[in-house]
Parts: structure tokens; sequence; C-alpha cells
């Protein structure tokens, strides 16, 4: 008798916690966004206020650095991991 699949079928733990890991970013990139909207409806919403307009420029480059962080490190754990599980280059 083989090994049984659970609902997560047959996964080994390096895949497992790979999964963790991307589930992760994609958590981090999602408020990277959410910030991104927030900054521009405060930027929008303003009025003219220069320490709000400077503010709202800063919430929105924090979370444009955010979102590039994030694509960066999933590109780098994809490359990873793709080396370390299948060894191919």
């Amino acid at each position: 008798m083989g090994p049984v699949a659970g609902p997560a079928g047959q996964q080994t733990f390096g895949r497992a916690v790979t999964v963790v890991i991307q589930i992760a970013l994609l958590v981090v990139g999602a408020l990277a966004v959410i910030f991104l909207i927030w900054g521009g409806f405060r930027y929008i919403t303003a009025y003219g206020n220069e320490e709000k307009a400077e503010s709202a420029k800063k919430t929105i480059g924090h979370a444009i650095l955010g979102l590039i962080i994030v694509i960066l490190s999933f590109a780098i754990i994809t490359i990873i991991t793709t080396v370390l599980i299948t060894g191919r280059t």
C-alpha cells in the first residue's frame, strides 16, 4: 500500500515551505497595493494642503518600494527553489 495523499496532495517539506512563503508574499503584495490606493486617495483629498500632499506622496513611494521588494523576493524564491528542488540551472 502506497502513501496516502491528503487534501494537499503529496508534498515534500521544501515544497510546503515554498508555498507558505509564496502565500506570505502574496499577502504582503496585496497590502502594498492597498497602501498605494490609500496614498492616492489621500493625495486626491489633500485639497492643496502641502503637508497632507507630501505625506500622501511618501505613502505612495513606500508602497511602490514595497511592491518592488515583493516582486523581487518572489522571483528570487522561485529561482532558488527551482534550482534546489529540480537541480536545473
